[in-house]
């Protein structure tokens, strides 16, 4: 066990980092801050696997380029970053962005709103699906105000909503985490309430080869996806982060 980053050290630092790291093909993390850096709205960060290396790429100012980066990012078979926070954007309800390994060429690809069949608050990591567009979830909003699965393309075209969850009924209401994708094509994940027994479930959505498929039933009750994730390198070592 070794620490390899405290973070807060300095100004342009981050802190609070709530979502799991990503090793890239370039061998290095990249993860994300809810808290600090020069706007004290988070930050995008790099560090090497040994720690010899931690930079800083991006610091979220908010307004329209998002605030609070919660969950951790993806890399897209097209060698960029994906990500989401759950606040900012010009809905002020969070933002899906994207940026280059150097931390060069943000962009905000979707702003969440929240109004109509919108969802807000996107506090789960993205994944990206075999046709190469990219599913999230958010924890609120939607038409049936219980958070929505939605899919866009990674230049943040062809938005579509796939499911909104709904306040009432036994499916499970706010997915607080992201979605899984299993071998055959399948999307896993969790919700932080509803069922039948109130306290959350676990359900899969095909959306392949279409996307036109309903949800399927909760395949059992679950408890808040809240435990943080670790990801294991190949040299079976485990990296994640601790916040005190």
């Amino acid at each position: 066990y070794g620490i390899l980053h405290h973070f807060g050290n300095g100004v342009e630092d981050g802190r609070v980092p709530r979502g799991q790291l990503v090793q890239t093909s370039d061998g290095q993390f990249y993860g994300t801050t809810a808290e600090g850096g020069t706007y004290l709205l988070g930050v995008v960060f790099a560090i090497n696997g040994d720690g010899s290396i931690y930079r800083v790429l991006h610091a979220s100012a908010g307004a329209g380029g998002g605030a609070t980066p919660f969950a951790g990012l993806i890399e897209g078979t097209d060698g960029k970053l994906y990500g989401t926070t759950i606040a900012g954007g010009t809905g002020s309800q969070g933002v899906i962005f994207r940026l280059d390994k150097d931390g060069g060429a943000y962009e905000v690809l979707r702003h969440f709103t929240g109004l109509g069949s919108e969802g807000r608050n996107p506090y789960g990591t993205l994944v990206e699906g075999r046709n190469g567009a990219l599913y999230g979830t958010t924890l609120g909003g939607g038409s049936g105000f219980g958070g929505i699965i939605f899919r866009l393309a990674r230049d943040g075209s062809d938005y579509k909503i796939l499911h909104s969850f709904s306040q009432t009924g036994d499916e499970g209401r706010g997915p607080y985490a992201g979605l899984s994708l299993s071998r055959d094509g399948v999307f896993y994940g969790t919700t932080t309430s509803g069922s039948t027994e109130k306290i959350g479930a676990v359900f899969r959505r095909r959306v392949a080869p279409r996307d036109g498929d309903g949800l399927r039933p909760p395949r059992r009750q679950s408890l808040h996806a809240l435990a943080q994730k670790l990801v294991a390198p190949v040299a079976e070592q485990l990296f994640g982060l601790r916040i005190d």
